[in-house]
C-alpha cells in the first residue's frame, strides 16, 4: 500500500475509481502517461503499464486531437485555473467510442521569463458513448420535428398534462398573430381568451388525456372564421402514464363543403398521426383486406410499395411471440368477447433492431349471413422499445441489490467468531480484570464493525446500486491488521492451523476506510484458513519502508488456478 504525499489527489483517485472513471497522469517532459486500469480499457490499450502519449491517443479522431490540444494550450496559459474539459471520439478497431476528459495542469515553483514551469497534467476520463449517442439522437429528432413543423401549413403542437403549450410550429403563431413568447408555456384560455371555442378545445384535450386514446375533432378557432380537423394523440412517460398530448390541426373549411373534401381531410389527418410515430391499421377479416400506415410498415420493416397481408406481418413478429399474438387475435375476433385487443410483442425487421410494440385494437361486429361476426378490426401501434429497455435496467438494479445483500451477509459473519470467542472466555475467566478489559475491547470493536455492516444493509440507495461507500479518515495500519487477525484466530485454532504474526514496530498511517481495509485482510485470512491443509501454516506480516507499507498473507494451500485470477476481485 502506497502513501502518496499529495493526499488530495489520492482522495480524488479513490472516488473516481469507485465511480468507474479512468485516471491519467501525463509527464510533460517525457511525454509518458501513467494510466489507471479503467483508463487503459477506455483508450483501448492492452498493456496497462506506463504508456507514451502517442500510444494513448493513437485511436483519437483527428478533429478530437485538435480540440484536445487547443484546450490543453489554454490551460497551460492560465496558471490561475489551469484546467480544461474536452470531448472527442476514438476510432477503435471494434467501433467508435466517445470520451469526456477533464484535466488540470500542475506547475512547480521554478520561474523563468514566462512564469512558473508546467510539469504534468492529471485528470479523469469517462466513456460517454451511450450519452453521446442519445444526445445526437435527440438532436436529430428535434431537428426533424422543427423541419417538419416549419414545412407545413398545418398546425402542429404539443401540450402538457395541464394543456400548457410546450411546442407549436410557425403556422400556429401566424394564424394567432402572436409570438412564441406569448404562446409557449400558456394555455389556450390565456392566449385565446374565454369563450365557447376555448372551452371546447380544452375539453377535447382533457378527453384525450383522461381516456388515453387518440381522437379526431372538428374545431373552430376563436377569432378566426376557419374550421380545423384536429388530431390529438396522448403521449406517455416511461411508466405508461399520460403526461400530455401531441396534435395536428388541419384547415378543412373548404373541404367540409363537399364529401370529397372531407375524405381528403381524413387522409391528411391519418398522415399527421403517422408523423407522430403512431402506427394505424385496419383489417377486414372477411376479405382479408388490410390498410397499414407508413409508420406501422416501418415498425414491421415492411416495403412501402408491397401488398401487405396478415400473414406477411405475422412473419415479422418474433417467433417466441407469435403463438401469443395468434391467441390474442382469436380472442378479439370471438363474438362472445368484448372485441378488445391489447398486447405487447416484438417485431424483427429484415434490417434494423428488434422493436417492442404495444398494440391496441377494437373489433367492430355486425350481421353477416345471419350471424354475428367481425366486420372490421382497427387500432394503433406504439413503439415501446425504450420503455422495455428501462424495465430491463430496473431488473438489473434488482439483481445488483441481491448480489450486494449476499456480499453483506458474508461479511456479517466475520465479527461473530471473535465476539463468540471473547464471550466464552469472559464466562470462564471473569476474575482476570486485564483479560476482561482486553476481551471487552474485542467485543466493542467487532460490534462497531457489525454496526457498520448493518448500516450498509439499511442504506436503500446502495442496495439499489449494489455499491458500498468509503469513509475516508486517518487509519493506523497496526490497528487494522490486529482487528483482522483477531476476527479469524478462533477459526484458525479450530481448523488446526498455525498463524504467525509479524508486525512492523514502526507505526504506519494511511488515509482509508478502516472497516473496508479490515474486511479485505480478514477475507484473505479466512481464505487461507479455508484452503490450507490441516496443520498448515499461515503468515500475516506488516512491513514499513519509507513511504510504503506492505501487508502480506501467506499460506501453504493449493493456490488459485490461473484461469480464475482475472475474477478474484469481482463482487
Amino acid at each position: 500500500m502506497t502513501i502518496i504525499a499529495d493526499q488530495e489527489l489520492q482522495h480524488l483517485r479513490l472516488a473516481l475509481e469507485s465511480a468507474q472513471l479512468g485516471t491519467f497522469e501525463h509527464d510533460l517532459a517525457s511525454r509518458f502517461v501513467r494510466l489507471s486500469t479503467r483508463a487503459c480499457q477506455i483508450y483501448g490499450i492492452a498493456d496497462c503499464s506506463e504508456a507514451s502519449l502517442d500510444e494513448m491517443l493513437r485511436y483519437a479522431d483527428p478533429e478530437g486531437l485538435v480540440a484536445r490540444q487547443r484546450a490543453l494550450r489554454v490551460a497551460l496559459e492560465d496558471e490561475q485555473h489551469a484546467s480544461y474539459e474536452v470531448e472527442y471520439k476514438l476510432n477503435l478497431p471494434h467501433g467508435t467510442r466517445w470520451l469526456s476528459v477533464r484535466g488540470r495542469v500542475l506547475f512547480d515553483d521554478t520561474l523563468d521569463r514566462r512564469g512558473r514551469h508546467a510539469v504534468r497534467v492529471v485528470g479523469v476520463v469517462a466513456d460517454v458513448t451511450r450519452e453521446k449517442s442519445e444526445q445526437l439522437a435527440l438532436e436529430t429528432v428535434s431537428q426533424m420535428l422543427n423541419a417538419v413543423g416549419e414545412s407545413t401549413n398545418a398546425f402542429m403542437y404539443v401540450k402538457d398534462r395541464n394543456s400548457r403549450m410546450l411546442y407549436c410550429n410557425g403556422a400556429v403563431l401566424k394564424a394567432l398573430g402572436k409570438t412564441a413568447q406569448e404562446v409557449i408555456g400558456k394555455t389556450d384560455l390565456e392566449f385565446l381568451g374565454a369563450g365557447p371555442t376555448t372551452e371546447a378545445i380544452l375539453a377535447n384535450d382533457r378527453a384525450v388525456m383522461e381516456s388515453g386514446e387518440p381522437y379526431i375533432y372538428n374545431e373552430h378557432l376563436q377569432g378566426i372564421d376557419r374550421h380545423y380537423l384536429s388530431t390529438k394523440t396522448p403521449f406517455r412517460d416511461s411508466q405508461g402514464r399520460v403526461v400530455g398530448l401531441a396534435g395536428v390541426s388541419l384547415d378543412v373549411t373548404e373541404l367540409n363543403r363537399v364529401r370529397q373534401a372531407l375524405k381528403e381531410s381524413e387522409e391528411r389527418a391519418a398522415m399527421a398521426v403517422e408523423a407522430a410515430e403512431i402506427g394505424i391499421y385496419e383489417w377486414d377479416p372477411h376479405t382479408d383486406r388490410v390498410v397499414w400506415s407508413e409508420t406501422m410498415r416501418a415498425q414491421f420493416g415492411l416495403d412501402l410499395e408491397s401488398v401487405v397481408t396478415i400473414e406477411t406481418a405475422v412473419g415479422r413478429i418474433h417467433s417466441d411471440d407469435r403463438e401469443r399474438v395468434g391467441q390474442a387475435i382469436a380472442a378479439a375476433l370471438d363474438p362472445q368477447g368484448g372485441g378488445r385487443y391489447d398486447i405487447e410483442y416484438r417485431t424483427v425487421p429484415v434490417q434494423g433492431e428488434v422493436r417492442w410494440l404495444h398494440v391496441l385494437g377494437r373489433v367492430q361486429f355486425g350481421d353477416r349471413d345471419g350471424r354475428r361476426a367481425a366486420v372490421r378490426f382497427s387500432g394503433v401501434t406504439i413503439d415501446v422499445t425504450r420503455q422495455k429497455a428501462l424495465e430491463h435496467a430496473l431488473r438489473d438494479a434488482d439483481r445488483r441489490k441481491d448480489e450486494f445483500l449476499a456480499m453483506l451477509a458474508h461479511e456479517l459473519r466475520n465479527p461473530l467468531a471473535p465476539m463468540t470467542y471473547a464471550a466464552d472466555t469472559l464466562a470462564r475467566k471473569s476474575d482476570d480484570p486485564a483479560r476482561v478489559e482486553q476481551l471487552a475491547a474485542v467485543i466493542a470493536r467487532q460490534t462497531r464493525h457489525m454496526t457498520r455492516l448493518v448500516d450498509d444493509l439499511l442504506d436503500a440507495s446502495r442496495l439499489t446500486l449494489g455499491k458500498v461507500s468509503l469513509r475516508m479518515e486517518p487509519v493506523r495500519l497496526l490497528d487494522v491488521v490486529t482487528a483482522a487477525a483477531e476476527s479469524v484466530l478462533t477459526q484458525a485454532i479450530r481448523a488446526e492451523r498455525t498463524v504467525s504474526i509479524d508486525l512492523a514496530p514502526k507505526s504506519a498511517w494511511v488515509s482509508g476506510d478502516a472497516d473496508r481495509l479490515t474486511q479485505m485482510i480478514s477475507n484473505l485470512l479466512q481464505n487461507a484458513v479455508k484452503f490450507s491443509r490441516a496443520g498448515g501454516r499461515i503468515g500475516l506480516q506488516l512491513e514499513c519502508a519509507g513511504q510504503e507499507a506492505l501487508i502480506s498473507v501467506v499460506d501453504d494451500g493449493q493456490g488459485i488456478a490461473p484461469h480464475l485470477l482475472p475474477t478474484v476481485f469481482d463482487l
